[in-house]
């Protein structure tokens, strides 16, 4: 059911075994190497500059999501007064009639 866990295969070491066991050597020999490997530890490695970006892109998707989200709200409220609008003016707009009526009768008697 389970795969076995494989590890994928590494690029060989470019350095000969050699200048390893000697840069080991000085290391082992001399504190201010010291202090540069480990400050180099510590460090996070250079990113690469296609993916400088991609966190401000990122909230820039979360961004355009919110904005999306409040323009689909703010098109829903429009719809909603564009009826109340019409409900209102059609309101007036009988009301205006039987005022009317109500004048042309008065007006005949």
């Amino acid at each position: 059911m389970f795969k076995k866990n494989t590890v994928p295969q590494r690029k060989p070491l470019s350095i000969p075994r050699e200048d390893l066991i000697e840069d080991i050597g000085i290391l082992r020999q001399c504190e201010d190497q010291q202090n540069k490997l480990f400050w180099c530890l510590d460090e996070k490695p250079p990113q690469e500059n296609k993916f400088s970006q991609l966190e401000q892109f990122l909230k820039g998707t979360n961004n355009l999501e919110d904005i999306s989200n409040t323009l689909t709200n703010l098109l829903e409220e429009i719809n909603h007064l564009k009826e109340e609008i019409g409900k209102n003016i059609n309101d007036v707009k009988n009301k205006a009639s039987s005022i009317n009526l109500e004048h042309e009768v008065n007006e005949h008697r």
